[in-house]
């Protein structure tokens, strides 16, 4: 019985702030932010786009979650700075289960000084459907590594293509395809995980940076292989975004 409760507490404990799996250190990412909150989990992502907002999910901007703050600045945990919030916007379908309408606008209280370490991505034009079919991007995120129990120090990176609907399909049965695609890396079996959660994923659309997805759902467990892991699609929103913020 002692060997029974002592293997879950352990299994308990890898599980809890697990983050990107097989990834690797990403150590330029100046538009990357993470999204800290008093809840078991406590962390999230998000991405600068404008001296004043940030883009995640809906889950992160949970209206229950409290001491809500916002970090900027490095891609180390350690070197970052905190960065006050004004407010937090959830889109107004947003859905838990199934996961649908999941982003999110957090508003800075004053300007962000864009700097080399403190600059924002792009967003996808209006009009303009991205990721495409098959197409390779960066997920990033600051969740633990498998085997910590810590949050990382230094941001991660898993390298994802875009999965074929049918297999977004299998994992996810109740996505649209619209608003939402799925990920996954069939080589590294590189994945998200739960401290990820409303971190970019980026594509190189004409030789630039831009975001086209924010993670939003996983199958992410520490004793199974690696899953596709679902994003909201960020161009299914661009005039929600840009009618927002004006961005």
């Amino acid at each position: 019985m002692k060997v029974l409760i002592i293997s879950l507490l352990l299994v308990a404990s890898l599980a809890c702030i697990e983050g990107i799996r097989n990834g690797e250190p990403w150590l330029e990412a100046p538009y990357m932010a993470r999204i800290q909150y008093s809840t078991p989990a406590g962390q999230g992502g998000g991405v600068i786009f404008s001296q004043r907002h940030i883009l995640t999910s809906g889950f992160v901007v949970n209206p229950t979650f409290t001491a809500f703050t916002a970090w900027v600045g490095s891609t180390s945990r350690g070197s970052q700075r905190m960065v006050a919030v004004q407010t937090r916007l959830r889109h107004p379908n947003y859905q838990l289960t199934p996961r649908l309408n999941d982003i999110g606008i957090v508003t800075l209280t004053a300007d962000l000084v864009f700097d080399d370490f403190v600059w924002p991505i792009r967003l996808p034009i209006m009009n303009q459907i991205l990721p495409y079919d098959n197409q390779q991007g960066t997920a990033l995120g600051f969740g633990g590594v498998p085997g910590g129990v810590q949050p990382s120090e230094q941001l991660q990176a898993a390298f994802l293509r875009i999965s074929p609907p049918t297999a977004c399909n299998t994992r996810f049965p109740q996505h649209t395809i619209a608003q939402q695609f799925c990920g996954e890396d069939s080589r590294l079996r590189s994945e998200v995980c739960n401290d990820d959660l409303g971190g970019p994923f980026i594509v190189l659309d004409r030789g630039r940076e831009v975001l086209v997805g924010l993670i939003s759902d996983h199958f992410c467990i520490a004793a199974q292989p690696s899953q596709p892991a679902l994003f909201t699609r960020v161009s299914a929103f661009r005039a929600w975004i840009n009618q927002m913020t004006l961005v």
